[in-house]
């Protein structure tokens, strides 16, 4: 869970929540982490995101997580991001948390 939160940028500071619980042959995970990126980024959104260049901070943005594992060990992952792009850039994101959490990509879910 942890491994599946830092791939969506909790390593770069931001803060990692996360609380598990266990059932017979069943375990599952949540765990959040800010993905604000710093003021002077283009935000989406509004058109032509070179237009609209971020100031500050109104809101936060948030990457949500949920892992189920069953008895067998095979897991899943529900990501929530709070981002507004294309399907390509979620494609890449599925791969980079397939490699740091060794869940297979066609069992992560945006």
């Amino acid at each position: 869970m942890l491994l599946s939160m830092a791939a969506c940028g909790a390593s770069e500071g931001g803060a990692v929540e996360t609380t598990e619980a266990k059932a017979p042959g069943f375990r599952v995970g949540y765990g959040k982490a800010n993905i604000t990126p710093e003021t002077g980024v283009p935000m989406g959104g509004y058109g032509r995101s070179d237009q609209r260049i971020s100031t500050g901070t109104l809101s936060y943005l948030w990457a949500t997580c949920i892992a189920i594992t069953d008895a067998d060990d095979n897991t899943i992952l529900l990501y929530g991001l709070d981002l507004c792009n294309s399907a390509e850039a979620y494609n890449h994101f599925a791969v980079d948390v397939s490699k740091a959490t060794d869940v297979p990509v066609d069992n992560i879910v945006m």
